[in-house]
């Protein structure tokens, strides 16, 4: 009781010297609370509206093929089903063309949920024969109203509504074109849903029994083993979203700690010159007979306080940014129920870590601060840094492992999780070497000019911050180095590389009967060019090395390739576009058993090599190839690109349709050929890469807002770590500037002093900083395949610039007090 009654008295005093302290713990602790707050509740939302979100219970996929009365009997023994089809076609209108994806819909959809219309009306009362509900996007595109009558392939409908809900949105694959909805039946009567193009008949059922689902999953197998149709439960549906989610929490968390980290060394700071202020009074309560323990437990009873407290709030600060972002983020996830409650869980996370960090940093402050000898109050304070006992290090070195702990743990992906800790340590290793470096150098340094001496002395003498200082602004400058980096290249990969290298357009659908009419017809244009065209079937990855795809651990990575159908090609004559890494590619006038060609990356992340075998499934029937070489792919060049490409003779037997890339003119000779090209070939669809590479910029910028974002937020605990270091020697340098001008030291030789000092501590941090953010940025983008690095000097020298300025602005605000002090004032209490 005695320990608490004394912390609480110290604590009437008020937080003075804490307020950067708290300032740089608040924003840490916001950044984790407000970011897992948001996932969670974003997680939430996703799992309690999962069956709404598939459409049912469970969705069976087939491409390009429907279910025969047997399949659909045994679905609807089971449940209520829906069937909705999905199509890609050109919608024109005028001089306007726009690629749409068209949704069919049966009388059951949707199954569950509800898809609202902007008019308020009833989706079945609406879709009448010859009518369709849009988005409002193509409206824009087309530059239409509801009432219009506007083509779809070969046919005309009326634009009756605006779609403004699809309650199953994200249960559909990744569109291409934009929505349009109509009724199966009108389709087929209009000439849709033919063989001339990639169809897919998703067939959602709601379960009389959900218990039953797993019972269902296994029933289907077993009555259909051949059906070349794809399964999807509840677990499988969100999984793309789930992992999104994740990774933005796990990259925002990080940002969070990050900034706790770089406060960390403030906290350090602030717990330091703090003790420092208290020698005092710790040396009268051990002169009253206070044991070492007991002191020390005082100082932490307070500094536990402080942390609860700045915890706390930010962990309330970021539970109140969390729900006032959630209507934002409802705009573009999944989020049904957009009202906020207050997540206890990851306020609790938020504080722990918050904690936890504190005391990593600041028990050996606490340590250290303690030492103070009764005797000091009648010879003065010591100076130095005293040794750490060794129940001290022990103890902090128990609380690092905790946090590293934790933070492993919690984190959605733990490779990220422990090349962030490790990119911590290395860094914080390399700052504090290079500290001692520059110690060492600085002894051995001798210059005539008395301040530039001083300068050089201060910084290895007894009681300097060099460490603090080059640690604030070095991790945090290293921090936003390595972010302008990779903004940097992405902006220039998107504005400058690829629009140079991609094609105009991207077509597709395009029928046997239809390639040598098309090509002719292209020829034709004289401001068309490049044109490459190859065939392409749909299949799915059904065994590795023998083995069910089911059972094989394949990394998220590459997922996307066994999930789901994929597009594939076969072709006598290596691609042009592409580079062989391992293995040879087959003769030319090759006969033999079915060889495959495969994405390198994507037979890393399922676990294959050269000679292994590949079992796809094609329209129902088993195609087992060998493994012959690996092909390195760029598929940001939007050139045709296959990851699966076959031996001929292994997939010529199975109907293709054509994929093709050109290269227009001019942007007016585009719109000209889709326009003339949607006339005559009206199930044939065109895609602008323009339009992508907008989409991708948009992404893009999307990304750099983030990272922006995350480099403010550390840079801003860098300033504030900052300020603190330098707070922390003001009481010293005042003396040593007061001595200095009692022995004639001049105001402007001091400030040169200062200047001097703050600039060699500068120049060599950004120095470091910019190699390893220049190193961090590299590691970075060669995780991304398509993205080549480069140095932006400009950007690296700006930043650098702007660095110093600021030691140097921030230095003279701190110092104002020194500068502007008269000897007399100090010297009189001496």
């Amino acid at each position: 009781m005695l320990i608490w009654r004394i912390a609480l008295r110290e604590l009437r005093g008020g937080v003075r010297d804490f307020r950067l302290f708290l300032g740089c713990l608040i924003i840490g602790v916001a950044v984790i609370a407000g970011v897992t707050s948001l996932s969670n509740h974003i997680e939430g939302g996703i799992r309690g509206e999962s069956r709404t979100l598939l459409g049912g219970d469970v969705e069976v996929r087939l491409v390009n093929l429907r279910a025969t009365a047997e399949q659909l009997a045994f679905l609807e023994s089971y449940g209520r089903v829906s069937m909705t089809v999905s199509q890609r076609a050109m919608a024109i209108l005028g001089e306007n063309t726009s690629l749409v994806e068209i949704k069919g819909v049966d009388e059951h959809y949707p199954l569950l949920g509800e898809a609202t219309l902007a008019s308020g009306k009833p989706l079945k009362e609406v879709l009448s024969s010859g009518a369709i509900v849009v988005e409002e996007a193509l409206l824009e595109r087309l530059g239409a109203k509801t009432g219009e009558t506007v083509t779809l392939g070969i046919s005309t409908f009326t634009l009756a509504d605006v779609l403004t809900k699809e309650p199953d949105m994200i249960a559909n694959p990744l569109t291409l074109g934009l929505r349009v909805m109509a009724r199966i039946d009108d389709l087929e009567q209009r000439g849709f849903l033919l063989p001339a193009g990639l169809i897919r008949y998703n067939y959602n059922v709601l379960l009389n029994d959900q218990a039953k689902l797993a019972e269902f999953t296994v029933a289907l197998k077993k009555r259909f083993p051949d059906a070349p149709w794809v399964v999807r439960t509840l677990n499988d549906n969100n999984r793309g979203v789930q992992n999104f989610v994740e990774r933005l929490q796990l990259f925002m968390t990080l940002a969070g700690l990050a900034t706790l980290l770089i406060g960390g060394v403030g906290i350090m700071n602030a717990a330091e010159t703090y003790l420092h202020r208290q020698s005092e009074t710790i040396a009268i309560m051990k002169t009253l007979g206070a044991s070492r323990h007991f002191v020390f437990m005082v100082y932490m009873v307070i500094l536990l306080l402080i942390t609860l407290a700045g915890s706390l709030i930010g962990a309330l600060a970021g539970c109140v940014i969390a729900a006032l972002s959630l209507p934002f983020v409802a705009d573009f996830l999944p989020i049904f129920d957009t009202r906020f409650t207050l997540d206890i869980p990851a306020v609790m996370l938020a504080i722990g870590f918050g904690v936890l960090t504190v005391f990593t940093f600041s028990i050996a402050a606490l340590g250290r601060g303690v030492e103070v000898r009764p005797a000091s109050l009648f010879r003065g304070l010591e100076l130095g840094r005293k040794k750490l006992s060794f129940d001290k290090l022990a103890a902090n070195s128990v609380l690092a492992l905790l946090l590293i702990a934790m933070l492993i743990l919690t984190a959605s992906d733990r490779k990220i999780a422990i090349g962030f800790i490790a990119a911590s340590i290395a860094s914080f290793i390399i700052f504090a070497l290079v500290t001692a470096l520059i110690k060492v150098i600085a002894r051995k340094v001798h210059l005539r000019t008395p301040w530039a001496r001083l300068a050089i002395a201060n910084l290895y003498r007894p009681g300097s911050h060099a460490l603090s200082i080059i640690l604030s602004t070095g991790i945090g400058l290293t921090v936003l180095i390595a972010l302008l980096l990779v903004e940097g290249n992405f902006q220039r990969e998107v504005n400058e590389t690829m629009p140079v290298r991609s094609p105009s357009l991207f077509l597709i659908d395009i029928q046997p009967p239809q390639k040598e009419m098309f090509l002719t017809f292209l020829k034709e244009r004289d401001y068309v060019s490049e044109v490459d065209i190859q065939p392409m079937i749909r299949g799915r990855i059904s065994k590795l090395k023998n083995v069910p795809i089911e059972k094989i651990a394949v990394e998220k990575d590459a997922k996307w390739a066994t999930d789901n159908d994929r597009g594939l090609t076969y072709s006598a004559a290596p691609p042009y576009n592409s580079k062989i890494v391992e293995g040879a590619w087959w003769p030319e006038d090759y006969t033999g058993k079915p060889l495959v060609s495969l994405d390198y990356k994507l037979a890393q992340g399922m676990g294959v090599s050269i000679g292994d075998s590949m079992t796809i499934n094609i329209l129902g029937r088993e195609v087992e190839a060998e493994i012959a070489n690996l092909r390195d792919i760029n598929y940001i060049s939007f050139q045709i690109n296959f990851a699966m490409i076959l031996s001929p003779g292994a997939a010529e037997q199975f109907p293709a349709s054509y994929i093709a890339t050109l290269h227009v003119d001019t942007v007016k000779n585009e719109a000209i050929l889709i326009r003339e090209a949607a006339k005559k070939f009206p199930n044939i669809s065109s895609i602008r890469l323009k339009e992508s590479i907008a989409q991708i910029k948009g992404v893009v910028e999307h990304i750099a807002f983030a990272l922006r974002l995350c480099a403010a937020v550390t840079l801003f605990a860098g300033i504030l770590v900052l300020a603190s270091a330098l707070a922390a020697t003001l009481d010293q340098r005042m003396y040593d500037t007061i001595v200095l001008k009692v022995l004639g030291a001049r105001k402007s030789d001091i400030v040169k002093m200062f200047l001097t000092e703050w600039l060699l501590l500068a120049s060599v941090t950004s120095l470091i900083s910019c190699v390893l953010g220049s190193i961090g940025a590299w590691l970075i983008l060669k995780r991304i395949d398509w993205m080549a690095f480069q140095i932006i000097p400009g950007a690296i020298a700006q930043t650098v610039a702007l660095a110093l300025a600021f030691i140097c602005f921030t230095g003279f605000v701190i110092h104002t007090r020194i500068f502007n002090t008269k000897a007399a004032t100090i010297l009189r209490n001496e």
